[in-house]
């Protein structure tokens, strides 16, 4: 039962609600991507590698990664970003 919900991930019809998403619908690939911690912790959406989330940033005391428009940190300033320390909104 219940209602089919759009997943939060990837948009597919059928996904369930699941308390690992945080108040988001997710299919089971998804879920399965949430719980191996492929999601950006400030804004919670799944990575991509496409777009946007192509430029994101390495936790180096989690080693999550952050999208850099999460941090308002323009795409084209991610490449200097190399050689720096990034601690991501939790570990800070």
């Amino acid at each position: 039962g219940g209602p089919s919900l759009l997943c939060r991930g990837c948009g597919a019809l059928g996904a369930q609600r699941r308390s690992a998403s945080k108040g988001g619908a997710l299919c089971r690939s998804c879920l399965g991507r949430w719980n191996d911690r492929e999601y950006c912790p400030v804004c919670e959406r799944l990575w991509s590698d496409q777009g946007d989330d192509a430029s994101m940033l390495q936790c180096d005391r989690c080693e999550v990664w952050v999208h850099a428009r999460c941090e308002a940190i323009p795409p084209a300033a991610v490449a200097q970003w190399g050689e720096l320390a990034y601690s991501c909104p939790e570990c800070r």
